[in-house]
């Protein structure tokens, strides 16, 4: 008997105590509990398999995958070529007007060379940063800056063969240069605002 409990009836000895804890002081009745099911062992066929991708030797990583060569790739990198060339070629008959009344000919001819020195160096950058885009997101820096190097020495050495031999015209190119640069960059910029991007890009099925 327990303090203030009911009275346990007596077991008879050699009988087993009954399992589980008994509701509101009344002892459960046998066979009103189920008996416990064993869990089943998951064998290893059982498993689900997950396709598992492979990673490149020496660097523990998954590789990208690279872009196959899908039709329009690179046109549609290049949406945004039209508009500065557009922008070029406005400022190319506004520094020929302007070069022709301020140094005649020469300053026509240096506004022009100008105009289509930028024209130009962009036109590439662009082609090479998409081509690499295209292929592999990864080749974007390398060539983006290789081509970067490359295209300033070259200009840089073309400004210096001009300026040793004294050319008049040497002033209205560099004005024409730092103009079309500015306005290449405003019609980019124009173009980016207003064209419809998609920030994810979904790809064909290969």
């Amino acid at each position: 008997m327990t303090p203030g409990g009911p009275v346990e009836p007596a077991r008879p000895a050699g009988e087993p105590a009954q399992s589980g804890a008994s509701v509101a002081g009344q002892p459960e009745q046998p066979g009103t509990r189920q008996p416990a099911t064993p869990e089943q062992p998951v064998t290893p066929e059982q498993q689900p398999v997950t396709p598992e991708r492979p990673v490149t030797p020496g660097t523990g990583q998954q590789p990208v995958a690279r872009r196959g060569k899908q039709p329009g790739q690179l046109r549609k990198r290049l949406r945004h070529l039209p508009s500065g060339l557009a922008a070029s070629a406005a400022l190319l008959v506004l520094g020929l007007v302007i070069g022709a009344l301020a140094r005649g000919t020469v300053g026509a001819l240096g506004a022009a060379a100008g105009v289509g020195l930028v024209a130009l160096s962009y036109t590439i950058s662009s082609v090479v940063i998409a081509w690499a885009d295209a292929r592999d997101p990864r080749l974007v820096l390398p060539f983006g800056l290789l081509t970067y190097v490359m295209k300033f020495t070259i200009i840089g050495f073309v400004m210096a063969a001009i300026d040793a031999r004294g050319w008049q015209g040497l002033a209205p190119m560099g004005v024409a240069i730092i103009v079309t640069a500015l306005g290449w960059t405003v019609a980019q910029a124009v173009w980016t605002w207003r064209a419809r991007i998609p920030y994810v890009e979904i790809l064909p099925p290969q």
